[in-house]
């Protein structure tokens, strides 16, 4: 028993200094990744509707281009 007693300040010492910062930053963690995963998503819903915006936006001025200068556009998209 009094071995038990002897080490209960080194016991003490570690939960104190060891595993409650430890639990805490696997605890912080964890919720830092649901954040991150949340903007992630929101980024992505974001860039689909840019996305879709650019690609009507080329539509309206493709519609509206002469055949010379669509021409010299797609040539220049290729090189």
């Amino acid at each position: 028993m009094e071995q038990v007693i002897a080490y209960l300040p080194l016991l003490n010492f570690v939960i104190v200094f060891l595993v409650i910062p430890v639990w805490k930053l696997i605890r912080n963690s964890q919720k830092t990744i649901e954040k991150q995963q949340q903007e992630i998503e929101q980024l992505k819903k974001i860039v689909k509707q840019q996305s879709e915006e650019l690609k009507l936006l080329r539509a309206i001025v493709f519609k509206h281009l002469p055949p010379d200068d669509f021409k010299q556009f797609m040539l220049e998209i290729e090189k």
